[in-house]
């Protein structure tokens, strides 16, 4: 097992037929996958960790100003602390050498990050993302 590569959950692949049917039949099969599926306790996995610095966190959401730096949507809530909820980005992953440094980190809304990540188009997004990060980075370096 590769000690860098990402935790995924382990999921069946899903046939197209699956998908063409109604919401009371999906629950069914869902059922009777739940009922199917071993329960795992205390396993364990490797992974690798990385050290993520609280001040680029803190500057990155700052620069932000409570505004996706993606789709520049206000943050979907704020926190119990009164903050508005964005997340940082790498823009550039840590797994990959990426650095942990404000020019390379976005603060972006929990659907912008997912989209990053997961999305069809989530490569492009991304690209895009670096280009705002480096325009506003430019202006606070003017």
């Amino acid at each position: 097992m590769n000690a860098n590569a990402p935790v995924h959950d382990e999921e069946q692949p899903v046939e197209n037929s699956d998908l063409d049917v109604d919401l009371v039949g999906l629950r069914a099969r869902a059922l009777e996958a739940a009922e199917a599926t071993p329960q795992v306790v205390g396993a364990a996995a490797r992974r690798s960790l990385y050290r993520r610095s609280a001040v680029v966190r803190r500057y990155v959401l700052a620069r932000a100003a409570g505004v996706c730096e993606s789709c520049n949507e206000p943050a979907p809530f704020v926190t119990l602390q009164g903050e508005p909820y964005l997340e940082p980005h790498h823009t550039r992953r840590l797994s990959d050498g990426g650095p942990d440094d404000p020019r390379f980190v976005g603060a972006v809304c929990p659907s912008c990050h997912r989209e990053i990540h997961h999305g069809q188009h989530g490569h492009a997004k991304n690209e895009a993302l670096i280009q705002i990060i480096c325009q506003k980075e430019a202006a606070v370096d003017a």
